[in-house]
């Protein structure tokens, strides 16, 4: 399983089951979403960098990511 932005091949989480994408999300979200900062997104930054406990979290986060210009988080 990996969260890849399609429009970039960022992978920003993978694992083989659904544990171990969460912990690979909370081991690598201050890296692989340090460029909200540089679009004044502190606080989602904050939010989305918090440890993420369920796949549904990390759900709710690609849908917020989405939402910014330019990008197309998926679940593959």
């Amino acid at each position: 399983m990996k969260i890849i932005d399609v429009l970039t091949n960022a992978i920003y989480a993978e694992g083989k089951t659904e544990e171990e994408l969460v912990k690979n999300w909370n081991k690598n979200s201050q890296n692989t979403l340090s460029w909200l900062l540089e679009y004044n997104e502190e606080d989602l930054f904050n939010e989305l960098t918090s440890e993420m406990f369920r796949l549904e979290n990390l759900e709710d986060a690609m849908y917020q990511i989405n939402m910014i210009d330019g990008n197309q988080l998926v679940l593959i």
